[in-house]
């Protein structure tokens, strides 16, 4: 009688342990999956795998954020909306100080590059950089509006483009220092 009981009770109990787990949201995580990240108007698809996740540096690579942001921080944030971003909206980053690494994100999401300046290079580059409309020596530091339509159509390539310095990359910035140099905007 006594061990009937017991093994009715342990039956009954790995049901409902069984229909609990069936029932419990069980988190999703790829062993292998692809992000897009988006960053102003450029978007990059990248594959990874957990662990160990995206390197920092590939993500800075494709984005050229530290040739644009000298000693900036890079993070990834899940919403386009910059007035939700904290640090706690964050992805979660390994902690190495050799291999950083973007950790814990879920497969075909869309992530935002949030580029973080270093206040005392962007002191330093207001410090020391000429001002357009401003005077070096003399004269009027201006750029033409033919020089302001080339730097368009150069902001409006892709990351590709710009890394690979295309034929259309490299004819548009001579063109640009071309047009600089013909209305005096800037010197050699």
């Amino acid at each position: 009688g006594k061990s009937t009981k017991k093994k009715g009770q342990n039956d009954e109990s790995q049901k409902a342990m069984a229909v609990q787990k069936q029932l419990s949201p069980k988190p999703i995580v790829a062993t292998k999956g692809a992000v897009t990240i988006k960053w102003n108007h450029y978007t990059e698809e990248i594959s990874f795998e957990v662990p160990p996740g995206i390197s920092l540096k590939k993500v800075d690579e494709l984005f050229l954020a530290s040739e644009s942001y000298p000693n900036c921080t890079i993070h990834l944030q899940p919403t386009v909306n910059k007035r939700e971003w904290t640090d706690s909206t964050r992805v979660e980053e390994n902690k190495s100080e050799t291999d950083r690494r973007f950790i814990g994100m879920k497969d075909a999401r869309t992530y935002y590059l949030e580029i973080v300046e270093d206040p005392n290079q962007v002191e330093k580059e207001l410090v020391d950089a000429p001002k357009l409309g401003s005077y070096a020596g003399d004269e009027l530091i201006k750029r033409s509006r033919a020089a302001n339509d080339i730097t368009q159509q150069l902001r409006n390539m892709s990351t590709k483009e710009i890394r690979n310095q295309s034929d259309k990359f490299k004819q548009l910035k001579e063109a640009r220092d071309l047009e600089d140099l013909m209305s005096g905007g800037f010197d050699l």
